[in-house]
């Protein structure tokens, strides 16, 4: 068994700050070690299982303290937010290359990204969630563009296996689907995130709960009309 604590010595932010890449191999964790300066201050380390050796990921900078953070399937790209320049922005961090990219490239906040199961490209809002943004490293700094507004910071994103981007609201009947290469928007029927069950490996349909309640209906809906 692989004691996370033992092996690491430090503590994590809270049980939502883990992630698993899909082989099993490696635990990405947002804590803070325990002799941290200052003490307040998480970052992000990635734990190899099979090892037991913990990297942390993370710029340099004075101002360093991470926050949400994705990985890839497998296990080698890292996407994550960090304040280590004084300004939140989001970073990509090739593990197997050991190399660190920024791909915010502009002033203001950038927050909660996302990863496509590639690793290729990374989704994340910007000005308080009323901007999603998608960049592709591997092209340059001309990839990272504003693809569809968005209503405000609760928004939840998640890549789908064709490139596209789900986008869901915890609070209120907004979910949509973006289409990063064309920057197209399809909102979807009155759904929240809460009633939007599960997407096929696919990505062509989606499992939803009409009506609400225990007497609330399933339903299947056709993500590409």
């Amino acid at each position: 068994m692989f004691d996370l604590g033992s092996n690491v010595g430090f503590e994590l932010a809270d049980r939502a700050a883990l992630a698993l890449s899909a082989d099993g191999r490696r635990v990405l964790v947002l804590a803070r070690h325990f002799h941290s300066q200052p003490a307040t201050a998480y970052e992000v380390y990635t734990c190899d299982t099979q090892t037991c050796r913990t990297v942390i990921v993370e710029p340099s900078g004075a101002h360093r303290d991470s926050g949400r953070f994705a990985i890839d399937a497998s296990g080698t790209c890292v996407a994550f937010e960090s304040s280590a320049t004084g300004d939140r922005e989001v970073w990509l961090a090739d593990l197997s290359q050991g190399t660190l990219t920024n791909v915010s490239r502009a002033e203001g906040a950038d927050f909660a990204p996302i990863l496509s199961e590639d690793g290729r490209s990374v989704a994340f809002l910007r000005h308080g969630g009323t901007e999603i943004v998608v960049a592709e490293p591997d092209h340059g700094a001309a990839a990272t563009r504003v693809v569809a507004t968005g209503s405000n910071g609760r928004l939840a994103m998640r890549f789908l296996a064709n490139g596209r981007v789900l986008c869901t609201h915890p609070d209120a009947p907004e979910t949509f689907i973006i289409d990063p290469a064309g920057g197209t928007r399809r909102d979807l029927e009155q759904l929240d995130g809460e009633n939007l069950l599960g997407v096929s490996p696919d990505a062509r349909r989606a499992i939803v709960l009409r009506d609400g309640g225990p007497a609330g209906k399933l339903a299947i809906i056709d993500l590409e009309e």
